[in-house]
């Protein structure tokens, strides 16, 4: 199973309790410090990302196994030099980055079965396609 994800849009999806999920606190995604990273779950569950001054967000998926280390995967492959092959949630961010973006990221624990028909309903309620 791998990890799926969707641009998104819409009001609220900053939200601490969005979507009825307890979201860790924003942080950066390029400054992925270990004393941050501390807030973000290793168990299974949603990551979004948003950039600061933006509505909506950039990204919005669930990741299967472990979100702490998918965070700090993530906050690698946005600072390469080169876009990050393979990963089309990495690449979607190391291209706003390119764009100027300055980009953080929260999470929420998950570990129901129901997961894609959870993410379908974030989308949604994000105004996603």
């Amino acid at each position: 199973m791998g990890e799926r994800g969707n641009r998104v849009v819409g009001e609220g999806v900053h939200a601490p309790g969005w979507g009825g999920l307890q979201w860790t606190a924003w942080m950066p995604l390029i400054a992925a410090h270990p004393l941050a990273l501390g807030q973000i779950p290793e168990a299974r569950g949603f990551l979004r990302v948003k950039a600061v001054g933006r509505t909506g967000l950039v990204y919005v998926g669930f990741v299967p196994d472990g979100l702490r280390f998918r965070v700090e995967r993530l906050s690698r492959q946005v600072s390469l030099r080169l876009p990050p092959s393979a990963d089309l949630a990495a690449v979607e961010l190391w291209e706003a980055r390119r764009r100027g973006w300055e980009l953080q990221v929260s999470a929420a624990r998950y570990l129901e079965t129901d997961w894609p028909d959870r993410l379908t309903s974030l989308e949604a309620d994000a105004g996603g396609e």
